[in-house]
């Protein structure tokens, strides 16, 4: 993966803390330019929720965006992977619901960058003009509790046999077992029973 290195740090542009679930990580600012800070980690949960929270309140407001590379291939897809943004602010906060494709018990990165708002915004492989990039460490976990069953079909009565059942359980199910009653069964997500 590509590390954006700051222009000019001396203005003190850049992030000064980062937080996400158990990470709470201060730093220095764009003096430090590109900070890896991947022995920094924390441990969430596929499908749950955690609030993402970057500082960057010195001297005056900044863009910032932040990223996780949840299939892990090292690069950063700015779409699909973006997990906050912020334009012209003193911090970047949002809720960051953990996609159930993500890579699991693996280590990925998450990576920050904030640079004075009179800059383009931050793209993963942008080099701040003034501010900075920083790199932590995410591991995601299946989260074993028991899933609430629930299901839908595109049929409540049918004339030609055919229903296609869609999975709506909750808690990120990872297998399952269905029985329709006639001694058909089947493993799939959403099956197609006659």
């Amino acid at each position: 993966s590509c590390i954006p290195s700051t222009g000019d740090g001396s203005l003190n542009f850049g992030i000064t803390n980062v937080s996400f679930n158990t990470l709470n990580k201060s730093s220095g600012g764009a003096s430090e330019g590109y900070s890896d800070f991947t022995c920094d980690q924390t441990t969430v949960y596929a499908g749950q929720t955690y609030v993402f929270t970057a500082t960057h309140n010195s001297p005056t407001t900044h863009n910032c965006t932040a990223w996780i590379d949840w299939n892990n291939d090292g690069t950063f897809n700015n779409t699909s992977e973006k997990i906050a943004t912020s334009t012209s602010s003193l911090s970047t906060s949002n809720n960051v619901t953990i996609p159930s494709n993500a890579v699991l018990n693996t280590p990925i990165r998450m990576r920050v960058i904030a640079d004075y708002d009179l800059n383009a915004q931050p793209t993963p492989c942008l080099n701040p003009g003034y501010g900075q990039c920083e790199d932590y460490t995410i591991f995601v976990e299946q989260l074993m509790l028991k899933p609430e069953t629930d299901f839908t079909s595109n049929k409540l009565t049918t004339g030609d046999g055919t229903v296609s059942f869609t999975d709506l359980s909750s808690n990120i199910p990872f297998g399952w077992a269905w029985t329709f009653g006639d001694g058909g069964t089947s493993v799939a997500k959403n099956p197609t029973h006659t």
